[in-house]
């Protein structure tokens, strides 16, 4: 059934040139997926990491390919997890929509909260909408907010930088984004220590 599909499919001109521009893209975003971010280790990057949390920007391929080949979509492997070869790394992935929780932290990837992107301190906003600390990224910046409420409770929200190129075409000529990162070292009683970095000209800050 699935061959005669794809013999259909080659036969017909239009629908043949789209199946391989869509392959092409996929290729594509395979490569760019294993090319190194200038100055991030990336055994470090391997040893850390444990959870990736798919945000819009991957629903946009997939949404791309379901739109543009639809046949492609149901074959084995052309989910995001099994091409960025998760599970073979160690790594646990977070659908969309879903937030991680690691001890008294959690962590979205942010533009599941409801917030628009064109908030000034969004790590503010974040911490006031969502009343826990939490970890986020999504707006690609590099900010810090805390706050104690009447019950002594000291909540924060740290806003994380990007790993990725500052000026893409679609944004424009000038956009607020930073590169940055962190890493959270947490203890036994569900505490946390997050070491927050910012990254200039290829060097973490």
């Amino acid at each position: 059934m699935l061959l005669s599909v794809f013999g259909k499919a080659f036969r017909t001109p239009d629908l043949r040139r789209k199946i391989f521009f869509t392959l092409s893209i996929m290729a594509l975003f395979r490569f760019g997926s294993v090319i190194p971010t200038p100055g991030v280790s990336y055994v470090a990057v391997q040893r850390c990491l444990a959870n990736v949390d798919t945000g819009e920007h991957e629903k946009r391929l997939e949404a791309y390919v379901a739109s543009k080949a639809p046949e492609l979509v149901k074959l084995f492997g052309m989910d995001i997890p099994t091409q960025l070869e998760l599970e073979e790394h160690g790594i646990i992935h977070v659908p969309e929509h879903k937030v991680a929780k690691f001890g008294k932290l959690w962590i979205a990837h942010g533009h599941e909260l409801g917030l628009k992107s064109g908030t000034v301190n969004i790590a503010r906003q974040v911490r006031m909408r969502v009343g826990v600390n939490v970890m986020f990224g999504h707006w690609h910046k590099n900010q810090q907010d805390s706050s104690r409420n009447l019950a002594d409770e000291v909540h924060s929200a740290w806003a994380i930088g990007c790993l990725a190129y500052l000026k893409p075409r679609y944004t424009g000529v000038l956009n607020q984004w930073t590169q940055g990162g962190a890493t959270v070292d947490l203890h036994e009683d569900g505490s946390f220590t997050v070491n927050q970095f910012q990254i200039a000209d290829g060097v973490v800050m």
